[in-house]
């Protein structure tokens, strides 16, 4: 089956490559929107209700006026229905709608919806066993990363930075030299105990971040969610990165320091089961 889409101002849910939205949508001029994406396995979207208090917090957060979640849910059923998809990626976009080009918010508008459905794409097995190299940069991004906003230049210009160097991340440094979150990741080190950046507005609460310190404590790895700077990241014996669809990803090199000794760690590891064991096996 192919690719699908929904849009709310045409009520109907079409081939992905032939969506359409007007060039005046707020979205598509001034990133005055906010989006969530789901992993599907099995048919059911992971961890909805944990997305959808993410976005309804983001909503918040731009004061935009969202509130029709349950046509939301009978949408992303449809597309998963329609798609035959038992593993996909869901992409929900809500922008504030259709206006002429005005910094100000519009007077009246209805907030634009689009949903896509694609087949998930995962990374080689081989990645994963043999884990990643991420770079280090300074955190150009705004100060309100908790909301999940399309506004991404940023994050797309570190993303390539890192690309360009051979590696798959880059870990953003605050300005009090803070190790706090990758371009498109959470990230935990393990030493003595698994430690993550707590949350905060400089990072995302990321899903499958939730889901490793829920898997954690309940195997009783200790766990710590603490500030921590780039040599403690470096120093640590095991590192990898975290994500709705990579999921969990070995880091083994950052910069120019191997961690730990050049492999993916135990821990690590097993996290990696057992995540597997919910996402593929028990859910």
């Amino acid at each position: 089956m192919p690719d699908l889409a929904y849009i709310n101002h045409d009520q109907q849910i079409v081939e992905l490559t032939e969506a359409r939205l007007p060039v005046w949508d707020r979205g598509f001029l001034f990133a005055d929107s906010v989006y969530e994406v789901i992993r599907v396995y099995k048919g059911k979207a992971f961890r909805y209700e944990d997305h959808m208090e993410r976005l309804k917090h983001s909503l918040k957060e731009i004061r935009l006026d969202f509130a029709v979640f349950h046509e939301l849910e009978v949408i992303i059923k449809e597309l998963i229905k329609q798609s035959g998809y038992t593993d996909a990626k869901i992409y929900i976009q809500i922008t504030r709608g259709i206006a002429p080009r005005n910094h100000a918010f519009p007077e009246k508008t209805e907030p634009t919806l689009l949903v896509t459905i694609e087949k998930a794409k995962s990374l080689p097995e081989s990645v994963v066993e043999r884990g990643v190299k991420i770079i280090s940069s300074e955190d150009i991004r705004w100060s309100r990363c908790d909301v999940k906003t399309t506004a991404l230049l940023p994050n797309v210009l570190k993303k390539q930075l890192a690309l360009e160097q051979g590696a798959y991340e880059v870990v953003f440094i605050g300005p009090d030299n803070k190790v706090r979150e990758c371009s498109h990741c959470n990230i935990f080190m393990y030493r003595d105990g698994l430690v993550t950046p707590p949350e905060s507005q400089h990072i995302l609460s990321g899903i499958t971040r939730k889901v490793i310190l829920e898997i954690a404590e309940r195997l009783k790895i200790k766990s710590l969610q603490v500030d921590f700077g780039l040599e403690d990241l470096k120093s640590a014996s095991e590192v990898f990165v975290t994500g709705s669809l990579s999921e969990i990803v070995p880091v083994v090199e950052i910069d120019d320091s191997v961690v730990g000794n050049g492999r993916p760690g135990p821990i690590t590891k097993l996290l990696i089961e057992e995540y597997r064991k919910i996402t593929r096996e028990q859910y």
